[in-house]
């Protein structure tokens, strides 16, 4: 618990861009999550939001390494749809 709770400085994030499409909206998102061993660990996230949908209390996060891409792209889209919630694709 007292690791999870401590603060870390490198910790940020920011909102590179969205886009709005039929099928709903994308959040593109640049993380720093920890800083470990002298290493900053930074990321990519990728927020799928289906057409209709509010945000609420729920929301999955699918942790797939690697680099955004078209398939990523259409299997974010698609779990969202199905679940009708918000998905976090963490790259």
């Amino acid at each position: 618990f007292d690791y999870v709770k401590k603060e870390d400085k490198a910790y940020k994030w920011k909102l590179e861009g969205s886009k709005k499409t039929d099928t709903g909206a994308v959040y593109e998102i640049s993380m720093v999550s920890q800083k470990w061993q002298g290493i900053e660990w930074d990321h990519e996230i990728r927020v799928y939001v289906p057409a209709g949908v509010k945000p609420g209390s729920a929301m999955a996060l699918y942790n797939t390494g690697g680099k955004p891409d078209a398939i990523n792209t259409l299997l974010g889209f698609e779990i969202s749809r199905r679940a009708q919630i918000p998905i976090a694709l963490l790259y």
